[in-house]
């Protein structure tokens, strides 16, 4: 992974932490492990117990509270690393990088509200899949054009379920004829649709009015946003993601990747929703 221009602060070692700043775990990856726990979102590490992964176990983020966040991404099999540790380690063969965003813990805290477990997520999502985005709804319909960056020109149907997901929010179904050099914009109608963070899946419209989802298209969030706050949530939006596109350079994880991009989409959701 290569280095990002990060400033990092030494620290000793096993050092115990205060109550307010117990680190937990935001994304674990693939079997990243502390002792013989596997590590989830959400769970609290002990502060002297060693972190445990390797190249196939994708990154590890953690919030460590007032100390900040770290992304922990294995440079061999058999890497590991203290709770919170801020600084790389040739002999545990881990490079450790300070998350940067600002109200980052905030953020993480509306993640886990929206999605309590991590899902799993494959090492390289479909190139044929939708995106994680803000899009814009206006009186016309909301303009999916963002969130389908790098899907195909075709008809498809998409799955939108409210986040978190929950049996009392059924999932709503529209079709879409998507070729950006005719309509651009993607614009699609979905019914007393409200605005909101939504999972979009898409998939192969069925005879029977039904959306068959695409296997190897992995679901992506979008938030809905009215055309009067647009502007203002998309613009943060593309700041946040400047710092995720230095990461993604950097070969992070898919898996971290995503949860970062979901938490910056989770705090943004809550400042529109309900207005």
């Amino acid at each position: 992974m290569k280095a990002l221009p990060l400033t990092l602060a030494f620290i000793v070692g096993g050092l115990a932490f205060p109550q307010e700043m117990a680190p937990h775990v935001v994304s674990a990856g693939r079997e990243w492990r502390q002792g013989n726990k596997t590590l989830t979102r959400n769970a609290a590490l002990e502060p002297r117990t060693l972190l445990t992964g390797a190249m196939s176990t994708g990154d590890l983020i953690l919030d460590c509270g007032n100390r900040g966040a770290f992304l922990y991404h294995c440079l061999a099999n058999g890497c590991s690393a203290p709770p919170c540790a801020e600084t790389d380690s040739v002999t545990s063969r881990v490079s450790v990088h300070r998350l940067a965003f600002p109200g980052l813990t905030d953020m993480f805290t509306r993640l886990t509200r929206r999605e309590p477990a991590e899902l799993a997520v494959a090492g390289v999502r479909g190139s044929a899949g939708p995106s994680d985005a803000v899009v814009m709804q206006t009186p016309q319909g909301v303009h999916w054009a963002p969130a389908l960056a790098r899907v195909l020109e075709g008809r498809y149907c998409f799955r939108l379920s409210l986040l978190p997901i929950s049996p009392s929010n059924p999932t709503r179904i529209f079709t879409l004829d998507w070729d950006s050099a005719v309509e651009k914009e993607g614009v699609a109608t979905v019914p007393n649709l409200a605005p909101g963070l939504y999972a979009i899946e898409k998939g192969s419209p069925e005879t029977n009015a039904s959306c068959r989802p695409d296997p190897n298209s992995a679901p992506a969030w979008v938030l809905v946003a009215p055309q009067s706050n647009f502007q203002v949530v998309n613009k943060q939006w593309d700041d946040n993601l400047s710092q995720i596109d230095d990461l993604e350079q950097s070969e992070a994880s898919t898996s971290a990747l995503s949860a970062l991009r979901h938490a910056i989409l989770a705090s943004l959701a809550d400042s529109i929703e309900g207005k």
